[in-house]
């Protein structure tokens, strides 16, 4: 039997432009436990937790939260009110600065 995951992250790519937040990233964060980010800045902490709470739109590989892939529009609005992150100011790709409380991917 395996430990339950709370998120699985597969082969996740992020790029803005040229320059790689997250390459071939695999990752899985267990359940029933507190897990943290840490690093120096511009290493992609906030860019995967942005790609975790389906703020921000998957380019490559795969997101598994909850259950769910993220990818899945009904599975990310059915996540919204059971994930929280904090400490960052996210915004989907795309909004406007009136609209960043929501964040949808409309």
């Amino acid at each position: 039997m395996t430990d339950p995951v709370v998120a699985r992250i597969k082969r996740v790519t992020h790029r803005y432009g040229a320059t790689f937040a997250l390459s071939d990233l695999r990752l899985d964060i267990p359940a029933h436990c507190m897990a943290g980010l840490i690093g120096p800045d511009g290493v992609g902490k906030s860019t995967l937790l942005a790609l975790i709470s389906g703020v921000r739109k998957i380019q490559f590989g795969e997101v598994m939260v909850l259950d769910g892939n993220m990818a899945d529009e009904h599975h990310r609005r059915a996540s919204y009110g059971r994930i929280a992150v904090t400490g960052a100011n996210f915004r989907a790709e795309g909004e406007s600065e009136a609209e960043k409380c929501d964040s949808s991917y409309e």
